[in-house]
């Protein structure tokens, strides 16, 4: 672990920052995304692709703009921050956007006149040799052995396995039963198992298996087992399809996560986390603040413990960190109001160059989870951190 940062201040403080910094979503390589820019407040995005895919970007104002009023920042782990400005009508084009091995880059929609509206950010990609039909392969024991493909997937990819079994064959052989194997971003846990016996037809007939990796699989590899008992073929194909977000669609019922029985479900709101670069040499510091929304409670001295984390630029959605505590664990008290969190931190000597998380997280891991004194379950956010080679 690198050296904690000293903690400066725990102030309270009645207002948002004017310009937050944190990312406000993660997105595929392949994606159409309606959104709305405000004059004051910029949008960072990770985008997360193949190593070697190749994506260009397209950010459209609804209603044409000036030739320059938005720019767009490309962070990437192995090239310099470049800054690309709208065109005729506001349009911005990037040059196309090779992933290196990190799998990811970060986006960074900014106005520069004070304009706002309405826009769609399109993003295509292509695929590297190969990978439309990765890599399948017997490993291992023959007695005991399995299949295994151990593609580098992300969200918006489907992924088909189709096993055959011999020509006269009944029922699924319980060693052959398919498991999805999943390997969290790097610096955080370790693999573990997602799924057994996913859909299809098993009885004497090829096995059709579609895994469509949306959103909500929050993860940067996959790895697929499959039993080798009794099989006679195994085939896998990965595509692409487009996700769509923002959208607006007429509702069709109850508001996705609304609460029929009342009461407050809604986690703490961040809202503004920032540092005062985005790039830093290991060894280097560099200054965090945070405002943050509390969550509504009856406690009468309501507490939380801040920890700030160097760790995967990828989606962590759950409790055990990796990489480096940058600071912390601290506790705080929690006014009703929003309240500060602010430290200075200092980048690891050891820390290999590229795109990190500094992650913000608000009692876990590691923390105190059950009563009063401490309301905060694995609330976090996270803002983008490219550290250089020295």
């Amino acid at each position: 672990m690198g050296r904690i940062g000293e903690v400066m201040a725990c102030l309270a403080l009645m207002a948002p920052a004017a310009a937050a910094q944190m990312v406000n979503q993660w997105l595929p390589a392949r994606v159409e995304l309606h959104s709305v820019l405000a004059a004051d407040v910029p949008q960072l995005r990770v985008i997360e692709g193949l190593p070697g895919e190749l994506m260009t970007v397209r950010v459209v104002p609804k209603v044409p703009g000036p030739a320059v009023g938005w720019a767009v920042d490309l962070l990437q782990d192995d090239d310099p921050t470049k800054t690309f400005l709208g065109g005729p009508g506001g349009v911005i084009e990037l040059d196309p956007v090779p992933f290196g091995s990190g799998g990811a880059v970060a986006l960074r929609l900014r106005s520069l006149d004070g304009s706002s509206g309405k826009y769609v950010l399109r993003a295509h990609s292509k695929l590297p040799a190969g990978w439309s039909h990765p890599w399948v392969g017997f490993v291992g024991d023959p007695e005991i052995g399995f299949y295994q493909t151990a593609a580098a997937l992300r969200p918006g990819l489907t992924l088909r396995l189709r096993a055959s079994l011999p020509h006269k064959a009944q029922g699924w052989p319980q060693a052959s039963v398919p498991e999805l194997l999943v390997t969290p971003p790097a610096l955080v846990d370790s693999p573990y198992a997602s799924g057994f016996s996913l859909p299809g037809t098993v009885s004497g007939k090829p096995y059709p298996d579609l895994v469509k990796l949306d959103a909500s699989f929050e993860f940067s590899q996959v790895q697929l087992e499959v039993g080798a008992g009794g099989l006679s073929s195994v085939h896998v194909r990965v595509h692409s399809h487009k996700t769509v977000l923002g959208k607006v669609k007429k509702p069709s019922g109850p508001a996705a996560g609304a609460n029929p029985g009342g009461g407050d479900l809604n986690p703490p709101t961040f809202a503004s986390l920032q540092l005062d670069a985005d790039e830093a040499l290991p060894g280097e510091s560099v200054h965090l603040a945070a405002v943050v929304h509390p969550k509504a409670t009856t406690c009468p001295e309501p507490t939380a413990t801040v920890r700030v984390w160097l760790s995967s630029i990828h989606p962590i959605d759950w409790d055990g960190f990796g990489g480096w505590l940058l600071a912390g664990p601290v506790e705080v008290s929690v006014p009703p109001t929003s309240f500060g969190f602010e430290a200075d931190l200092q980048v690891p000597a050891d820390v290999p160059p590229g795109l990190y998380g500094v992650w913000l997280v608000l009692d876990e891991p590691g923390g105190p989870i059950f009563g009063c004194d401490n309301i905060y379950h694995g609330g976090r956010a996270a803002t983008v951190l490219k550290v250089r080679a020295p």
